[in-house]
């Protein structure tokens, strides 16, 4: 990757709506040669899709919890295809330490929160932080020159 690849990644972190003539002016290149560049990004996997941020409350979402699982190794597979299943989950992280999983949450309720510890339970022992404020839920990533 170079210096214009990074800034095309910036710029489609800022608006990944951003035409090929609108990211060409900004790099300084035409259309066609932006989207030969977007389309090798996307192809190894630099890119990995284009996505809405949506806004979990006004969507009916009023509660992100991250639950901490303590699970036996041999479970993992179990564990994975199970998180996997379960729509609320919106991220599935591997992690050092005891507490070998982290699951983030959102959640309609308490009730639904509950019901998706419930579906953890099996797997081990959980640790569940309800999220009280998020003064950064995303950051753009920086690319050093």
């Amino acid at each position: 990757m170079d210096t214009i690849d990074h800034q095309l990644l910036a710029a489609l972190q800022d608006d990944a709506r951003a035409s090929y003539a609108e990211l060409g002016r900004l790099v300084g290149l035409s259309a066609p040669a932006v989207a030969e560049r977007v389309r090798r990004l996307e192809a190894s996997g630099t890119i990995r899709g284009y996505h809405a941020e949506i806004d979990l409350k006004k969507a009916g979402y009023g509660l992100v919890a991250f639950i901490r699982l303590s699970a036996a190794p041999e479970l993992a597979t179990q564990l994975d295809r199970v998180a996997v299943a379960m729509p609320e989950v919106l991220e599935f992280h591997r992690v050092t330490g005891t507490e070998g999983f982290v699951v983030k949450i959102a959640a309609r309720s308490i009730a639904h929160l509950e019901e998706s510890i419930a579906k953890l339970l099996p797997y081990g022992m959980t640790t569940t932080s309800i999220v009280l404020s998020s003064p950064i839920t995303w950051r753009r990533i920086e690319f050093a020159e």
